[in-house]
This record gives structure tokens, C-alpha cells and sequence, in this order.
């Protein structure tokens, strides 16, 4: 859905709109916060039991969990949608999504999961706390971040080849901007916050 100039939500009309929701469902931090950790515990495992186990485990946690605390809220009308649209809103689903990635932190120390999984819990953590900062002043995209971030991890961990992978992220910035969800200074910026966070721990920590 889209906010007309009068604020009021509408939904996508044109083709294009529709197109743009399409996009921004299946490739929101939500859908991708799913397939990262699985994809990293397999790297680390190489073993498909063991990366479904693990990255269901920080799934669970940064995905699943922050969804149904912050679709809830939406529902009871504190912020606007399970991606809450209005910048004011923001401040306690990020909080959320910060005490999300906080627990996963913890289960993967207790149960002594493999390094490369506490180092994408630390590069979420740190993604999200930025956002929180910036937040407080202007709407980055959270979509565009975590897809950048989800990218350049793919690429550091399985080579240029996941290079490919870029025009998703491309695709996504474009839903988010024909949504008008953000502006397209909005949806760069967001690349470039998970990109270099994403890039800049993984190459320093992995």
C-alpha cells in the first residue's frame, strides 16, 4: 500500500504499484532475514541439516519473531503495517528487531553455534542500531539495507559469482521508491549503510 498526499493509505492501482508490492513482500527484510542465515550456516556447516537447524534458529529470532511483535502492533494501530510506513512509528519495532537480534546473540552462544552465525548477529545488531540513529531524523529503508547487506555477505562467502544477486537489491530500492515508501535518496542511502557495515565486519571478523 501507498500513502496518498492527504495521508490516507490506498492501495496499489497501476501496474506498476502492483508490480512494486509484489517485490517489497517477497524481498522484505522479513523473507530475507530467513534465507541469510540459512544460507551462512551452510557455509560454515556445509551440511543442509545442520544450516536448516541453525539458520531456522536465528530465523526464528530476527525474522519470525520481530514479524508477529510488530505485525501485532500494527494491528492494535500503534504504527503503520508490519513495515511501518510513518518514520515516528519506528522507534520501538526497531527496539524490537535490536532485542530480536539480542537473543539470537544469546542462543548462539549457548548452544555454541558456529562463528560465522555470531558474526552475522553482530552485523544485523549493528545495522539496526544505525538505523535506529538515523531514524530519529529520516526514513532510510530498511529493505534496501538488509538486501545490500544480505548481497555483499553472499559475495564475501561464496565468491563474485553471488555478484548476480545485485539487481534483486536494484528491484527493491524500485518498489520502495514507486510505493513511495521512500524517496530514492532513501533507498541509497540504505544500500549503502548495509553494504559497508555488512562488508566491513564480515571481512574484519569472519
Amino acid at each position: 500500500m501507498t500513502t496518498s498526499s492527504d495521508g490516507l493509505v490506498r492501495k496499489p492501482t497501476t501496474p506498476a504499484e502492483r508490480a512494486a508490492k509484489i517485490v517489497s513482500e517477497i524481498l522484505s527484510p522479513y523473507i530475507v532475514l530467513i534465507a541469510l542465515p540459512v544460507a551462512t550456516a551452510y557455509y560454515a556447516t556445509e551440511s543442509l541439516p545442520s544450516a536448516i537447524g541453525w539458520g531456522l534458529l536465528v530465523a526464528g529470532c530476527v525474522s519470525f519473531l520481530p514479524l508477529g511483535l510488530i505485525s501485532y502492533g500494527a494491528k492494535k494501530g500503534l504504527w503503520e503495517g508490519k513495515f511501518v510506513r510513518n518514520r515516528e512509528g519506528r522507534f520501538v519495532p526497531l527496539l524490537i528487531c535490536i532485542a530480536s537480534v539480542g537473543l539470537a546473540l544469546g542462543l548462539l552462544a549457548f548452544f555454541h553455534a558456529p562463528g560465522l552465525l555470531t558474526t552475522l548477529a553482530l552485523t544485523l545488531l549493528a545495522i539496526s542500531l544505525s538505523c535506529l540513529l538515523i531514524t530519529q531524523w529520516w526514513k532510510i529503508s530498511l529493505h534496501a539495507a538488509a538486501s545490500a547487506a544480505a548481497v555483499v555477505v553472499m559475495q564475501i562467502l561464496y565468491g563474485w559469482p553471488l555478484a548476480l544477486l545485485w539487481p534483486l537489491v536494484a528491484a527493491v530500492c524500485w518498489s520502495r521508491v514507486v510505493l513511495r515508501d521512500h524517496t530514492a535518496a532513501q533507498v541509497l542511502a540504505g544500500v549503502l549503510l548495509g553494504a559497508v557495515l555488512a562488508g566491513t565486519i564480515f571481512i574484519t571478523l569472519r
